[in-house]
C-alpha cells in the first residue's frame, strides 16, 4: 500500500475523531443517556465520507493541473471502496434506528393491532432475507480473498466484506427491534420532530 495513502488515511482518521468529538452532540438516547455506539457509528460514517471527498479532490487536482510528479492512481479505487463501505454502513445505521424508507399507503389504514402484527411480520421477513444475504455475502467475500486490487494492492474481498458485515449488524438490530416489538415497546422514532408532522 502506498505510503501517501497510509498518511492520508491517518490524517483523515484523526480529523474524523476531532470533528466527531467537537462538532457532533447528538449521541444521547431519548432518555438523555450517552450512547457510545451512536458515537462510533457517527465516527465511522464521517471517516468514510471524508475518504470519499479526499479521494475525489485529489483526483481532480492531479488531473486538472496535470501534476505528473504525483502518482495517485489509487484515488479512484479508494473512492469506490469508501462509497461501497459507506452505503452498507449507512444501511446498518438506519436499521438500528428503524428508520429505513417505508411505503405506508396501506399501512396507515390498518388498525393499531394490525400495524403491530404487520411490523412484526416485516421484522421476521427482514431477518430471513438478511440470513441469506450474510451467508452468500460471506461466501463471495471469502472467494475473493485470493485476488488483489490493481491500484491499492489489497484483497479484492474488501469490496465484498461490507455485505456480510453490514448484514450481520442489521440482523442484530432487527432482532433487537423485534424483541422490543414483541414486548410491546415500539422503537422510538429516530427524529421525533418528523414523526409528529402531519
Amino acid at each position: 500500500m502506498p505510503l501517501e495513502l497510509l498518511v492520508l488515511l491517518g490524517v483523515l482518521a484523526v480529523l474524523s475523531i476531532f470533528l466527531t468529538i467537537i462538532i457532533r452532540n447528538d449521541f444521547r438516547t431519548s432518555a438523555g443517556a450517552f450512547d457510545p455506539w451512536a458515537m462510533i457509528e457517527g465516527l465511522v460514517s464521517l471517516f468514510l465520507v471524508l475518504v470519499m471527498v479526499a479521494a475525489a479532490t485529489l483526483q481532480i487536482i492531479v488531473r486538472y493541473f496535470d501534476i505528473a510528479a504525483f502518482d495517485l492512481h489509487w484515488t479512484e479505487e479508494l473512492g469506490r471502496l469508501a462509497l461501497v463501505w459507506a452505503a452498507f454502513w449507512g444501511a446498518a445505521c438506519l436499521q438500528r434506528l428503524d428508520d429505513h424508507i417505508r411505503m405506508t399507503a396501506l399501512y396507515d389504514y390498518i388498525p393499531d393491532k394490525g400495524k403491530a402484527v404487520f411490523r412484526i411480520l416485516g421484522d421476521v421477513t427482514t431477518l430471513a432475507v438478511l440470513v441469506l444475504i450474510v451467508w452468500f455475502g460471506w461466501q463471495t467475500a471469502r472467494n475473493l480473498d485470493i485476488m488483489m486490487t490493481i491500484a491499492l494492492g489489497v484483497p479484492l474481498s474488501v469490496f465484498a466484506y461490507p455485505v456480510p458485515i453490514a448484514g450481520a449488524l442489521m440482523m442484530i438490530y432487527t432482532a433487537i427491534t423485534l424483541v422490543r416489538r414483541l414486548s410491546g415497546r415500539e422503537p422510538a422514532p429516530a427524529r421525533p420532530e418528523i414523526a409528529t408532522e402531519v
